[in-house]
């Protein structure tokens, strides 16, 4: 069973560099995991972490109750899915700028780069913050989208709101004579 732990791993993390939100070197740490329970299933191309998860490696870090990553045979990382109450995310990106985001839920597609947060949603970048029942963001194109998981339905308050704080510029110190 052993090779297959590390056949796993290493499939689903050597292709997670491909987050355009993942710093080039934290590509080249190593991966550290801690769960209370996993469970591998080779043929599904899948691995479920339980029980205060936290996944970490140079500057990202992840926690959840539960982490599931599923894998696809010839293409690797198919998706990463947590959920906790909340689950969190946090990276530097290659400019050094922190970008961190939490909900309930978070979903990550390989094949697109879009993160998915649903329910209690916050995004931060950029000292920027992002808050709403859903934040799409996508991570190769830096466009955020967010709103009402349904934008049919609204909440017993009436409406979905969006909420975002935008922090202005600051230039760079010049030195004084």
């Amino acid at each position: 069973m052993l090779p297959a732990i590390s056949l796993l791993i290493s499939i689903v993390f050597f292709c997670a560099p491909q987050l355009a939100l993942a710093a080039q070197q934290d590509g080249e740490l190593p991966l550290n995991i801690e769960a209370d329970q996993l469970k591998i299933d080779e043929k599904k191309g899948s691995s479920i972490y339980s029980g205060h998860v936290k996944i970490s490696r140079g500057s990202l870090l992840i926690k959840g109750d539960r982490v599931i990553i599923q894998t696809e045979k010839n293409n690797g990382l198919k998706s990463i899915q947590v959920e906790g109450s909340p689950a969190s995310f946090r990276q530097r990106n290659d400019e050094g700028q922190l970008i961190s985001a939490q909900a309930q839920k978070m979903m990550y597609q390989n094949h697109n780069g879009v993160l998915t947060l649903n329910q209690d949603a916050v995004l931060v970048q950029k000292q920027n913050t992002f808050r709403a029942e859903k934040i799409i963001y996508n991570t190769r194109t830096d466009i955020v989208q967010a709103g009402a998981k349904d934008p049919h339905k609204k909440d017993s308050g009436g409406n979905e709101r969006v909420f975002i704080t935008i922090h202005p510029d600051t230039p760079a110190k010049t030195e004084q004579p």
